[in-house]
């Protein structure tokens, strides 16, 4: 299931809940020059009735509107400097970690999005 940010955040019923094994929270993206990532309280609710019913919860970082953004694709390009990049992966990890996300989806589009993703490749360690 993949949830926009403006949709609406009601858990599906019991009966569809059965199959449903992941939920994408679509889309947060850096509020600032520091790397904060916005955050939706709707969002508190849906994580907790996804947890309660053994439900994977992603969070999605850039999507379509981002890579209309100048002054968002100009942050994540210097989020993304070799200077800054390790920094800005931490804060995401601490994200994850705060709101209790399972996982995280990268949904950089557009024509800018092969120097983003060049930027992030070889980033992140798995445990």
């Amino acid at each position: 299931m993949f949830r926009t940010g403006w949709s609406c955040l009601r858990f599906p019923r019991p009966s569809t809940t059965a199959k449903l094994t992941h939920i994408n929270i679509a889309f947060e993206n850096p509020t600032n020059d520091l790397g904060d990532l916005s955050f939706s309280r709707r969002n508190e609710v849906l994580i907790a009735k996804a947890k309660a019913n053994q439900v994977k919860i992603l969070i999605s970082i850039g999507g379509g509107a981002a890579s209309g953004n100048k002054v968002l694709l100009q942050r994540y390009f210097d989020l993304l400097t070799d200077a800054r990049r390790s920094a800005f992966v931490g804060k995401i990890s601490d994200y994850l970690a705060r709101h209790d996300f399972d996982g995280l989806d990268v949904d950089i589009e557009g024509r800018q999005s092969t120097r983003i993703m060049e930027r992030l490749s070889g980033t992140w360690r798995l445990p």
